[in-house]
């Protein structure tokens, strides 16, 4: 993971709305294959990503808790963890960014990491060194995968699945989570 590597996170806070990444979305694996779970948006005229506003007249937000509780219900830790990600997601927050920042906070929280989350001051296309720039490295468009990921025995399937949400992670090994990073 590259957070626990770096330590430090700075959340690109004046970037333009990107569609189709990760900023609203993830991937879990349920009993029949990979789901694709998607936080619905309005994206403004000028796209700034702390202005994206999430879509609540649609049931994305049951339709997440229900697709966790159907892909990890029978985990050894869904119902230590999960009441956390269901109180986040039943706050009904206006933003993305700021719904983005609060599952972020809750899983360094529940993974036992203590890392400095800090927010962009302003836009820029080429960050300078020493900072690692992540901003493009993770895309649903293109596979990256991480074959230094240690696996771990996951709810379905026969062959280990990577590139996950953190999700499938926490529900699967609880407190080992922090250690398979």
């Amino acid at each position: 993971m590259l957070i626990k590597k770096h330590g430090e996170v700075v959340l690109e806070a004046h970037e333009t709305f990107q569609k189709q990444t990760y900023r609203n979305r993830c991937v879990i694996l349920g009993a029949n294959n990979l789901e694709k779970l998607i936080i619905p948006v309005v994206v403004p005229a000028d796209r700034a990503i702390q202005k994206v506003e999430i879509d609540h007249s649609k049931k994305w937000i049951s339709e997440h808790l229900n697709a966790f509780q159907s892909a990890y219900g029978k985990a050894p830790y869904f119902e230590h963890f999960y009441p956390y990600f269901e109180e986040v997601f039943q706050k009904k927050v206006r933003y993305l960014y700021e719904f983005n920042h609060s599952l972020l906070t809750l899983c360094l929280k529940l993974l036992g990491m203590t890392v400095k989350v800090s927010e962009s001051q302003t836009f820029e296309k080429v960050v300078k060194n020493p900072v690692f720039d992540a901003r493009s490295k993770i895309s649903p468009k293109k596979q990256t995968l991480n074959s230094d990921f240690a696996s771990y025995p996951q709810m379905f399937g026969n062959n280990f699945v990577q590139n996950l949400s953190v999700v499938d992670l926490l529900f699967c090994e609880g407190p080992q989570a922090q250690y398979l990073l």
